[in-house]
């Protein structure tokens, strides 16, 4: 899983206004969405979880694969892994005192993190990636040796089976990055498209980026494999901005620049569905994790979740982080103690529930 000492692959396409999609209109249709109580049901999911024997108690849930939880925990914020079916903790990798956890995905054989490198310096990041066993981790990207406070950005990163891919901040400039990709089984890195670009999710077997041209924002997708323009609609409606992108193998999501508006795409259905905050509300949609029917997302404390069929969401609970992947949501939770222990929390409860299984949320209409 060495990085190629090659930057780049010799092919390097890049989605062209000639491979946009079809021409035939996309129907749009908004829909407001409402803040509603958290299900009871889930709540008491939240509060039954299973504790695990983490040093500190403290564990972060970030992505989730199978029965495993993945996240950071422990004094430290290490990377752990936390199985619920079979009540076993794995510590996977150590991380710097320094670090702060921002990102983590999984695919069949592969971890990988994103950690902020620098409390003081948000932009001084690294990415790592590691077999699910937490062997053979290797640092495949970052912010450079001499970096300068403020250059660059850190990206969330996407997967598309083995592949991982990345925005990379080229030269000193803050406008202008390349989407790497990475085939961690062979180490092998190309480039597929460079400019002033949003960080790529993966869609099915796609990458899908965002670049700002000339003031206006548009959608390019690629095989994730060949790498390889794939077509995509031409009136996807982002030219106003993007806040965050995210995906699952059926929808592309995407909140406005403003983080009031969450647009969701369904290629099979050629929709848009946009749901819109009430005016004033603080939920912004930001740090996306969609599966199936829901979305979660970390707005501020608490994490929120939305039900795509309703227009209805819900903050989940106190000190609750929940990650949301491959049909599942992941729950850790952290009650605090008396005012008498000095603020302490108390170990941290996992637990696992099936997406198809949340409580159905009213209805906003």
């Amino acid at each position: 899983m060495t990085p190629s000492t090659t930057a780049s692959a010799t092919t390097r396409p890049t989605p062209s206004s000639s491979a946009t999609g079809s021409t035939a209109a996309l129907t749009v249709k908004n829909e407001a969405a409402c803040l509603v109580k958290e299900p009871a049901e889930l709540k008491a999911h939240v509060e039954s979880g299973w504790q695990p024997p983490i040093e500190g108690g403290q564990f972060q849930a970030l992505t989730v694969a199978g029965e495993t939880v993945y996240g950071f925990g422990g004094a430290n914020g290490d990377v752990y892994a936390v199985d619920v079916r079979n009540k076993t903790v794995a510590k996977l990798a150590t991380t710097s005192a320094d670090a702060s956890p921002a990102w983590m995905i999984a695919s069949p054989k592969h971890l990988v993190w994103l950690t902020y490198d620098s409390a003081a310096d948000p932009t001084t990041w690294s990415l790592y990636a590691a077999d699910r066993s937490g062997a053979n981790r290797k640092r495949i990207a970052g912010s450079p040796a001499d970096h300068r406070e403020g250059e660059g950005r850190a990206t969330q990163p996407a997967m598309v089976g083995e592949r991982v891919a990345w925005t990379q901040a080229v030269g000193t400039r803050t406008d202008l990055s390349a989407v790497q990709v990475m085939d961690l089984d062979t180490g092998r890195t190309s480039t597929l498209a460079q400019g002033n670009l949003f960080p790529p999710v993966a869609m099915g077997a796609s990458f899908v980026y965002g670049e700002l041209t000339k003031g206006q924002w548009s959608l390019h997708a690629a095989d994730a494999a060949t790498l390889r323009p794939v077509a995509l609609p031409r009136d996807l409606p982002v030219k106003g901005g993007i806040g965050h992108l995210a995906a699952t193998p059926e929808r592309l999501l995407w909140g406005s620049a403003d983080y009031t508006t969450l647009s969701v795409w369904e290629p099979s259905k050629r929709t848009v569905v946009r749901y819109r905050l009430p005016a004033g509300d603080e939920h912004a949609f930001q740090f996306l994790q969609p599966t199936g029917n829901h979305v979660a997302w970390f707005a501020s404390w608490p994490y929120s979740i939305l039900d795509l069929r309703s227009g209805a969401l819900y903050d989940v609970g106190k000190d609750v982080s929940v990650a949301s992947a491959d049909g599942r949501v992941a729950v850790s939770w952290e009650k605090k103690l008396s005012a008498g222990n000095s603020g302490q929390r108390a170990p941290a409860k996992v637990s696992i529930i099936a997406e198809a299984d949340l409580p159905p949320a009213p209805t906003c209409r």
